[in-house]
């Protein structure tokens, strides 16, 4: 059969808030591992893209948090937190996926590196690591960016300042 809506609510949310939670935990846990007591003894560059795939999952959770609250909501409400989302919070959502799909692959290309340059890959350092992670970032904001850049401000024809259009309101 089907679930009533109040149980699906409840659900959802408990769900949502679950995820919230473990992520800034487990998240949180590993940038405090990594960067106040190094923890992490194994190569610098991979420790750094881990660092990266961490905040990209804070991003990601933040973005969920301000999304469950705006479905929470009716419009009047929190309206400055309903715009905030909606021009930029979803935005920042997409972007920090987008990274973490770069992000991943480049973690498994340095562990594979790793194994088959052993000797190389001890002379790589943080700043390496930071290097890679920016041109990542840089190429999943141009991947991300670029097209959202045409067609919301290049693109006059579907520019529109009335925020309530995009509800239907």
């Amino acid at each position: 059969g089907t679930m009533d809506p109040y149980t699906e609510a409840i659900l959802s949310i408990s769900y949502n808030i679950f995820v919230i939670l473990s992520s800034f935990l487990g998240d949180t846990t590993i940038l405090l591992a990594s960067i106040k007591y190094n923890a992490f003894t194994f190569n610098k560059t991979m420790v750094t893209v881990i660092q990266h795939l961490a905040v990209c999952d804070l991003l990601t959770s933040c973005m969920n948090t301000i999304e469950l609250i705006v479905d929470l909501t009716e419009w009047g409400e929190l309206q400055e937190l309903w715009i905030f989302y909606y021009v930029v919070g979803e935005h920042v959502y997409m972007f920090s996926i987008y990274s973490s799909f770069f992000l991943t692959a480049a973690l498994t290309t340095i562990k594979l590196l790793t194994i088959k340059f052993p000797f190389r890959a001890r002379l790589w350092t943080k700043s390496k690591g930071h290097l890679v992670c920016a041109v990542i970032w840089v190429l999943s904001l141009l991947n991300y960016g670029l097209p959202i850049m045409y067609s919301e401000f290049i693109d006059s024809s579907r520019v529109s300042l009335d925020v309530t259009e995009r509800w239907n309101m």
